[in-house]
């Protein structure tokens, strides 16, 4: 299965209700590109800097970027918080880790109050109000659980086992039938309407292309087959023809998808299924590829799709600037007579300006605690070696992670308290990852993640899949101070049993 395809989605519910939208409220602003920033301001009542609450993120944050770097919500002492955030778009978002749907809009604001006092529990929402003029709270609220219990991946690969392109299809619909007489039975129209069918159109659309990764995934998961026993099934569910592209596009494209946070990784998806899956287009230019795109897509639909064909091409320029090919000054000058909407090109510049910077400070070491090194220079069977003897008489803990690996990030943080412990003693965490994670999203990410750093070739990466068995990212290897290897981890376990592992050679 193609793991940088899978999102994975928790989703509690909440209680609907029945609400005729304000006679005042604006209709949605137009989908128009947009520099100007959104902002989430707010403030956590009966907040205090001891007590453990969760870290407030945003889900996605802008279309045009596959990495969002910029997601974090700071909380002040006083418990209020801030954000200006350039969303491009106006935006249903989900604010983590409750899921609460969020809508960003450039240029206005959009407020949350969080009540810390009714959270028991981490991973319990508290009650939270979310309003800004185009959605207000109960409509926020009523789509929240309407959409957290449409479509998810645990749900998928537990129904979806054995079926055809198809069914699969049909399977999808049946999803878009129950949500909207939840959202019927909510008395939800207007504005929240909208929105809330923007969400499950883009995500028919996701799920549509996932077809075979998900029938795969869930032919192992109804019959508990083990990650390690996975190579010898052969499982192989049929490749869909054109017609079944033509059919998901007919029946859950629409202009209208471009407000969920999502739209961008549908892009991406339509893009790679219609022209840069087939090897005929691997030598092609990028002009070409999106020549292509262009042409099936119009092919497909009779919906507008420029800006669909605006954000794809942004996209895959953003994606250059991302592997560290920089625009020069003369580019920089083309870029503006590419796009209609000159306000993606600048966003690009900026975005090009900005990763040079963080490679830069990077490279000269300015970030306390984050080590970037050089790969050894050896043969690709004693590059592991070698990174481990430079820290003999210390313990190591390896973490092969990537970029755009969701459960590494979430296993990162989930390690922070970990890691603090160990601060000043004989424990060292290195981190190792390969090509698939761009130069650019990797030095965006870094800074935040303390400890000693490798990235090595892609040749490199595949060995040590085969060689060292490894199945999947996360995976985390334990040496002893000799650096003698004592444990293996596929998936994160826990930061318990981490610790216990590092205790256990310490």
């Amino acid at each position: 299965m193609n793991s940088r395809r899978i999102l994975l989605l928790l989703i509690p519910l909440f209680a609907a209700c029945s609400q005729k939208p304000n006679e005042a409220q604006p209709t949605l602003p137009e989908l128009t590109y947009n520099n100007a920033p959104a902002v989430i301001s707010g403030k956590i009542e009966g907040y205090n800097s001891e007590m453990n609450f969760p870290e407030l993120k945003l889900e996605k944050i802008n279309p045009i970027l596959e990495f969002d770097a910029d997601k974090k919500i700071v909380i002040n002492e006083d418990g209020t918080f801030r954000k200006e955030i350039v969303t491009g778009l106006p935006m249903l978002t989900t604010l983590k880790p409750w899921g609460t749907r969020v809508f960003l809009v450039p240029g206005n604001e959009t407020t949350v109050t969080i009540d810390a006092a009714s959270m028991s529990e981490a991973d319990k929402a508290p009650d939270i109000s979310v309003e800004n003029k185009w959605l207000s709270n109960k409509e926020s609220q009523a789509i929240t659980g309407i959409l957290k219990n449409s479509f998810s991946y645990d749900r998928a690969f537990l129904e979806v086992d054995g079926m055809s392109p198809k069914d699969f299809l049909n399977w999808i619909q049946g999803v878009n039938n129950e949500a909207a007489g939840r959202l019927d039975s909510a008395g939800i129209t207007g504005n929240a309407r909208v929105l809330a069918e923007a969400e499950l159109r883009n995500m028919s659309v996701i799920y549509a292309i996932l077809y075979r990764d998900l029938v795969e995934e869930a032919y192992f998961t109804v019959r508990n087959i083990p990650y390690e026993e996975r190579p010898n099934h052969d499982v192989n569910p049929p490749v869909p023809d054109d017609t079944y592209y033509k059919e998901l596009v007919q029946r859950f494209f629409s202009e209208s998808i471009a407000y969920s946070s999502q739209f961008g990784r549908a892009a991406d998806y339509l893009l790679d299924y219609l022209v840069l899956d087939n090897p005929e287009n691997k030598d092609k230019t990028n002009e070409e590829k999106l020549s292509m795109f262009s042409k099936d897509i119009a092919g497909l639909t009779t919906t507008n799709t420029s800006l669909l064909q605006e954000i794809t091409r942004a996209r895959m320029q953003a994606q250059r600037l991302e592997e560290g090919d920089f625009l020069s000054d003369e580019e920089k000058q083309s870029l503006k007579t590419t796009f209609s909407n000159k306000a993606i090109a600048e966003f690009l510049i900026t975005q090009n300006d900005e990763i040079k910077t963080f490679i830069e400070s990077n490279q000269a070491a300015t970030i306390e605690g984050v080590v970037i090194n050089q790969v050894p220079d050896v043969d690709q069977n004693k590059v592991l070696s070698t990174i481990i003897e430079k820290y003999k008489g210390k313990v190591v803990l390896v973490d092969f992670w990537a970029t755009w690996c969701g459960p590494c990030m979430r296993a990162m943080e989930a390690m922070k308290p970990v890691k603090a412990q160990y601060k000043g003693k004989d424990v060292v965490f290195v981190y190792l990852t390969g090509e698939t994670s761009p130069i650019g999203a990797w030095n965006k990410t870094i800074p935040d993640i303390k400890g000693e750093h490798y990235r090595v070739t892609a040749s490199q990466w595949r060995y040590w899949y085969k060689e060292l068995g490894i199945e999947g990212v996360p995976t985390f290897m334990v040496f002893d101070r000799k650096g003698k290897f004592t444990a293996k981890y596929t998936g994160f376990p826990g930061a318990e049993e981490i610790e216990a592992s590092i205790n256990a050679n310490l």
